[in-house]
């Protein structure tokens, strides 16, 4: 249907030809999801010859890397790649801020100023990485918002390089009940709102599997102090990293007792 549109049927065809071959079976999964499944047809009609991305971190990568030949009216003449990676760290920065605030996915204008700087701000707006979608009721703010949701959790993902920005915990010492503006015991590992931007970070080819490794053992070792109440909620989270991050040397997470938690 996505490639009916421009009369490219036989390349809609192709590519579900392509789904279907051994070994594609986790990006045939990921793109029953309607937003992937654009993205990857719109991914493979600028580039058929392409492998197919096997993590969700690897679709939003393309899909970003094609983004500004596609907007190509939008993007100033000096857009380069240092400035692209500017641009996207300051996304990064604007998107942590967001979702570790109430708003989330509301980002009024001076916050996203601040984050971004002003420069770069107007670029995302122009390229339309960030669009207005409301004004605040009381001060008439201007609201910003990412292109999708998940994107903002892409960007928040990429300026992401240690695992315990997700969890920071001490086995000899457990406090899961401990905030998060206590440095020394991060639980973010434990909140739904970071669970999406957990699977982008472990799904980035750039993270080495030496760190990622290291943080599916923390997973795997962790000890909660409260009768594994909080080491049970790990469980899902693990089995959907290992299924973004499948060459993990530990292949499979298992825990002590793991019957107590079927």
């Amino acid at each position: 249907e996505w490639f009916k549109y421009d009369n490219q049927i036989q390349r809609g065809e192709e590519l579900k030809a392509k789904l279907k071959k051994p070994g594609e079976e986790r990006i045939y999964e990921l793109v029953t999801n309607p937003l992937r499944l654009s993205l990857l047809c719109q991914i493979f009609y600028n580039n058929k010859h392409s492998d197919l991305p096997e993590t969700k971190a690897e679709l939003f990568g393309l899909y970003t890397r094609y983004f500004y030949d596609w907007k190509s009216e939008l993007v100033p003449q000096n857009f380069n790649y240092t400035l692209k990676q500017e641009l996207h760290q300051a996304l990064g920065r604007l998107a942590l801020a967001g979702i570790n605030s109430n708003a989330r996915f509301r980002l009024n204008e001076s916050l996203a100023v601040q984050e971004m700087g002003q420069d770069l701000f107007d670029l995302a707006c122009d390229v339309g990485w960030l669009n207005l979608v409301d004004r605040d009721a009381r001060s008439d703010e201007p609201v910003y918002a990412f292109f999708h949701p998940n994107f903002q959790e892409y960007f928040a993902a990429l300026v992401i390089d240690d695992w315990r920005y997700f969890l920071n915990h001490n086995n000899e010492n457990p406090n899961p009940f401990i905030k998060h503006n206590n440095q020394d015991c991060v639980y973010r590992i434990f909140e739904d709102k970071w669970k999406e931007v957990i699977l982008l970070w472990i799904g980035r080819k750039e993270i080495l599997s030496k760190i990622k490794n290291e943080f599916m053992l923390e997973l795997s070792n962790f000890k909660d102090g409260c009768n594994d109440i909080f080491k049970y909620d790990l469980l899902p989270v693990a089995d959907k990293c290992l299924r973004e991050f499948p060459a993990c040397s530990l292949n499979t997470i298992t825990w002590e007792d793991e019957e107590d938690y079927s």
